[in-house]
């Protein structure tokens, strides 16, 4: 059973999400690093974390926004 969340942190730290969701004993499905006895579910063949878009202010001051739509294999495994 897997659960579809939206997630906004705070800074870009690296690995911020993966390890806030291990200590929350919700692991990123196919996590190797932080979750590695857990297989990925079939169709599924990366880590299960995608930005659906980030936004930020470029060096001319103006808000760049870029969105990427959901991967289908993720939608699969959602359904």
């Amino acid at each position: 059973k897997f659960s579809y969340l939206e997630i906004k942190p705070k800074t870009g730290r690296t690995h911020q999400i993966r390890v806030h969701m291990k200590y929350l004993n919700h692991p990123v499905v196919c996590d190797s690093l932080y979750n590695p006895d857990q297989p990925c579910p079939k169709g599924l063949k990366r880590l299960a974390l995608h930005a659906k878009s980030i936004e930020f202010t470029n060096l001319q001051e103006k808000i760049i926004k870029v969105e990427s739509p959901l991967p289908k294999e993720f939608e699969m495994v959602v359904k």
